[in-house]
This record gives structure tokens, C-alpha cells and sequence, in this order.
């Protein structure tokens, strides 16, 4: 393409989930009139290679080579955090972070990233929370209350009609944001065995579910409150009895586990909130920006009620939840009949809801 920068074959850098990685322009595509670079990372297999536009790329000079080294070197956790498209921190200094996930001051101006704007109390929250982590072993104690969905609901709440009806879409959207990156860019690896018990408990609750509807001639739909408590076979019954901790909270997706520092962990990340304006209207940017720092000042001022996070020892969740994991894997594995008319006889004591539905009015 005429208005290229870049050639075919050129070496350059490509930024990544914050951080640039040494690669080569493999070919050049055209995206409404602007060129799009389908790359190769050196050192990383053919499935890290991604499409860049030029906003997220420097030219292999020795300068913007020592930029890269040093924002690599700068990652006190790298070897810490789940990999996903690249490595991610939790930094100790929350202005660091801010500035770890904005394009660099050299790229387009056409580019604003959104701008944050993180009350002070909140700030103090997050170090808190990353200082009991690395400096003392900790994990938050899981599931947290109130949690994700409750805050955002609340949220809701607290706005006039006419501006909570313009608002719902983006709290879906932040509900769906977090149940897709919870897993890949907001925990570190001390975090991770407990994130697995969670996610695998969803998986065997989502199995049970689908197994009482193969039962059904008229299939529930997923996730429907159901009219009575949910008949179990013995080896269901078994997998359930196994969880390490008592559920008294209807627990649909992530949302229902995870917490208030949780969630603020997503909100000061401006790129998974929000892509480049190349590709999202402007309107719908600024629009974005407002409400997700109206968000931020509610969370500020509510923070007494909000943040109430307790933690234990990360080795002991670790655990604790071995044995679970893997039943539950062996279950999954497994194939499964419905119940029969004998498994409904199971004692009332012995009878296990499964995942009831929240009610669909904001809390």
C-alpha cells in the first residue's frame, strides 16, 4: 500500500498487552483505507501472531529497542502472571499502571486512550490489596460479598432513570468484560489454583444442569430459576459434596465470586475496556470515559460498604481445593444419564439446589 510505513519483512516492535515484543511484518492487509500488519513476535509460535495497525508498532531502531527492553525489565512480576497475547502486571505504584496500558506518547494522535481518573481511596485500596498478595502470601477470601454483580447493580441503583437506562448496556458489557479477562489479565499466578476450583465448580454446576435437561422433553432454558430444588444422582450428589465451602449465594458466572478490588483491577485498564478510535466512534469513547469514571467516584464513595475484602493464606486455598479439581475433572470426563425415578427418592437433606438465577431487578 501507498501510505504504508512498513514493508513486508521489515523488522520492527509490536505492542502487545502493554508491552512490545521483537517481530517481522509478515503481510499487509487494508482496513478502511488504512493499513493493517498481520506480524510475527520473535521467539513465540504462529498462534501469538496478531493484525497491528501502525498505532501499535516502533521501528527497529537502537532507541525504541531500549524502550522495549525497559519496559519488559520493568515487569517485577512477569514470571508471575498468566500469559495471554503477552504479560501483564499488577503494579505496586498505580501510576505506573495507568501509564502501562496507554499507547506511548510517539503513536498517532488520532489515538486518546481513555483518561481515568482513580480517586486517591481508591488507589490506597488497590496497593492494600496488591501488598497482601506479594508481601504476604495472601488471596482474597473467595466468594467475596458484596460481589461484582451486586456493586454494579448497585451502581445502577444510585442513578436517575433517564441516566441508568443509558448506563445498562455498558454494566452488561463490564459484566461480560470481566467474566472474559478475570482468567487472563487480573490475576497472578498465586491467585490461579483458587481461580481454577471456582471455574471448574461453574463446569460441573453447568454439567449438572445440562444433564437434568437431557431428562426433560421440554428443556429448561440454562440458568432458570427452577420451580423446585433440583433431584441429583448419587454421583452428582458426591462431586458436590466434595466442594471445600458452603454456598449460600446464587453463583451464575465469575461476576458472583469475585469482589470490589476485583473489579477496580479491570476499571484502571483502559485497553480492555475500550479499543483505539481507529476502530470505535469517538462519541462512544468519550461516552465510555464519563461513565466508567462516574463509576470510579461511586465506588470512592461507597467505599466502606463496597470494599470488605478478607484474605487467607494462598498455599492453604491452594489445598484445600486439590482434592475437588480433581473429582471434578474426572466427572466432566465422564459421560452421565439423567436421574431416575430412583434418584428422586434421595432424602430432602440430601437434595442440592443448583445455580438459582439472580432476580433480574438491580440490587
Amino acid at each position: 500500500m501507498s501510505n504504508a510505513n512498513y514493508e513486508v519483512d521489515e523488522k520492527m516492535y509490536g505492542l502487545s498487552k502493554g508491552l512490545y515484543y521483537y517481530g517481522k511484518v509478515l503481510s499487509i492487509a487494508d482496513y478502511e483505507g488504512k493499513p493493517l500488519y498481520h506480524v510475527h513476535y520473535h521467539g513465540f509460535g504462529p498462534r501469538y501472531r496478531e493484525w497491528l495497525t501502525e498505532d501499535f508498532m516502533l521501528k527497529d531502531t537502537p532507541e525504541n529497542k531500549e524502550k522495549a527492553e525497559k519496559m519488559r525489565k520493568g515487569q517485577e512480576l512477569k514470571d508471575k502472571l498468566h500469559k495471554h497475547y503477552g504479560t501483564t502486571k499488577l503494579p505496586m505504584d498505580i501510576d505506573s499502571l495507568s501509564t502501562l496500558f496507554q499507547i506511548p506518547e510517539h503513536t498517532s494522535k488520532s489515538y486518546a486512550p481513555i483518561q481515568l481518573d482513580v480517586p486517591h481511596e481508591l488507589r490506597s485500596i488497590l496497593k492494600n490489596d496488591f501488598d497482601q498478595m506479594t508481601n504476604h502470601s495472601n488471596v482474597a477470601t473467595l466468594p467475596c460479598q458484596p460481589t461484582v454483580r451486586h456493586i454494579l447493580r448497585g451502581f445502577l441503583v444510585s442513578l436517575d432513570q433517564k441516566t441508568r437506562d443509558e448506563c445498562s448496556k455498558l454494566i452488561e458489557s463490564l459484566e461480560a468484560y470481566f467474566e472474559m479477562y478475570i482468567g487472563t489479565s487480573l490475576l497472578i499466578q498465586s491467585e490461579r489454583p483458587q481461580f481454577e476450583l471456582w471455574k471448574h465448580f461453574l463446569l460441573v454446576q453447568e454439567r449438572i444442569l445440562d444433564i437434568q435437561n437431557q431428562g426433560d422433553s421440554e428443556k429448561r432454558p440454562r440458568l432458570e430459576e427452577p420451580q423446585s430444588p433440583l433431584s441429583v444422582t448419587p454421583v452428582q450428589h458426591e462431586i458436590n459434596s466434595a466442594f471445600p465451602y458452603k454456598i449460600e449465594t446464587d453463583i451464575l458466572g465469575f461476576c458472583d465470586i469475585y469482589g470490589g478490588e476485583h473489579l477496580l483491577r479491570l476499571l484502571i485498564q483502559p485497553f480492555l475496556l475500550c479499543p483505539p478510535t481507529s476502530l470505535v466512534d469517538s462519541t462512544y469513547q468519550n461516552w465510555v470515559e464519563t461513565n466508567v469514571n462516574a463509576l470510579l467516584s461511586y465506588l470512592s464513595n461507597f467505599r466502606q460498604s463496597i470494599f470488605l475484602m478478607t484474605y487467607s493464606n494462598a498455599e492453604s486455598v491452594k489445598n484445600l481445593g486439590k482434592v475437588y479439581v480433581k473429582k471434578a475433572k474426572l466427572f466432566l470426563r465422564q459421560p452421565h444419564e439423567p436421574p431416575d425415578e430412583s434418584d428422586n427418592e434421595m432424602k430432602q437433606d440430601e437434595t442440592v439446589t443448583i445455580l438459582p438465577s439472580v432476580s433480574d431487578e438491580p440490587s
